[in-house]
């Protein structure tokens, strides 16, 4: 299978040590970043616009914590993407969803992102829930309700709104970068019916989440 990576500087460890696996398991490998990029938004951009010109691949793409890479990802049109740190997550939006990227570091966080404006990372604990609000500007949360249980999610939650971001030139720097992904696309995701056709996906019961 041809397999498409890329990362920016923080997930540059893990993004080899995944790399060497998959070349162990007799994949083709593109690496999309022999050297980091810029920022993750750079990497998760180059590996989705990939993707989509080579519809029969699936990527992966790396970060700190999987948060930023994801919505850079879910802003792309045509790109569905999934936030894992867990092994059912994985199966699940790969069988249910279709999920071509996986960012390392379903469903119902694809269609959040999409709206321009929206911030949303999937979490698995409070760390990731706590970057992505403190240096992503993040406005919501998905959680994977058969996933996580009850007193986790609580401890996210409390984490999520007690934390503040924190504006910095490099923080705005890649909210502002994160948003404007979707710009390419404004017309047609101002258009009513944008929604229309994952909506009759939804109710054909092609997604689950």
């Amino acid at each position: 299978m041809r397999i498409v990576i890329g990362s920016d500087n923080e997930g540059m460890e893990l993004k080899e040590v995944v790399k060497a696996y998959l070349l162990e398991l007799g994949h083709e490998v593109v690496d999309l970043s022999e050297e980091p990029a810029a920022d993750f938004v750079d990497s998760a951009v180059a590996v989705g616009s990939d993707l989509l010109a080579h519809p029969e691949s699936l990527g992966f793409a790396f970060d700190r914590y999987g948060a930023g890479s994801y919505m850079a990802a879910c802003k792309m049109k045509g790109l569905v993407a999934c936030e894992c740190s867990d092994e059912r997550s994985a199966f699940m939006t790969r069988q249910h969803n279709n999920v071509c990227l996986i960012c390392l570091g379903v469903g119902i966080t694809n269609s959040v992102n999409k709206v321009p404006g929206a911030r949303c990372c999937l979490v698995r604990d409070m760390a990731p829930a706590v970057y992505a609000r403190e240096n992503l500007a993040a406005n919501v949360v998905g959680f994977g309700g058969k996933i996580c249980g009850e007193f986790l999610i609580a401890d996210i939650v409390d984490a999520f709104l007690a934390a503040q971001y924190r504006p910095t030139p490099e923080n705005d720097a890649l909210v502002a970068k994160i948003d404007a992904v979707w710009q390419g696309d404004a017309k047609a995701q101002a258009a009513p019916d944008f929604f229309d056709e994952f909506l009759a996906k939804w109710d054909e019961g092609c997604y689950h989440d």
